[in-house]
């Protein structure tokens, strides 16, 4: 059985089967409750068209009593995970329903899928955040070792061969008079 996965915006792919929403442009990976993915199944078929919320509703919490309540909750998580702050993606309509402003792709199955050559690889976030880890860990070290070599170049750790502390010049005059003076 093929697997149906959906490209919305040329970035966000909705993998139903693994209730899962990768962000291809930060990699980030989104695991979303059943409802969530038939609600976003739902707009996607539908985009740019309104979806009433009677139909969502009916369809999607079995006409239950409190989903109102969840489906208001299921939008403002889908727009938080499809980076729409500004409401554009997922507009709604007011008294009618909602409506998916967006590109929608159905693609093949992963073993059939090639993405275009800018498409970046997936990460987990634990993945992003142990790769900022080791590049912030080298940055650190790299400023570490130049201010090392900074301070450190024109000093050395004791007294020079006159017995004069370090860095500090030799009065040649003064040994040039003692030597000519008789004791």
């Amino acid at each position: 059985m093929q697997t149906q996965e959906i490209l919305i915006d040329q970035r966000f792919v909705l993998m139903a089967d693994k209730h899962l929403l990768v962000d291809r442009q930060t990699g980030t990976q989104s695991r979303l409750e059943p409802r969530f993915v038939k609600l976003l199944q739902m707009l996607a078929a539908s985009a740019g068209q309104t979806v009433s919320r009677e139909r969502i509703i009916r369809e999607i919490w079995n006409d239950y009593g409190g989903a109102d309540d969840g489906l208001n909750q299921a939008i403002s998580f889908l727009r938080k995970i499809l980076d729409d702050s500004g409401k554009e993606r997922i507009k709604t309509i007011p008294k009618k329903g909602y409506l998916l402003q967006a590109t929608v792709d159905i693609i093949a199955a992963p073993e059939e899928r090639s993405f275009p050559e800018t498409a970046q690889p997936l990460q987990t976030a634990s993945q992003q955040s142990a790769r900022r880890r080791i590049i912030t860990s080298l940055i650190i070290l790299a400023l570490i070792i130049a201010a090392l070599f900074f301070f450190g170049r024109n000093k050395t750790d004791g007294p020079d061969e006159y017995g004069e502390p370090a860095g500090t010049e030799i009065d040649t005059t003064y040994q040039y008079k003692e030597m000519k003076e008789p004791h």
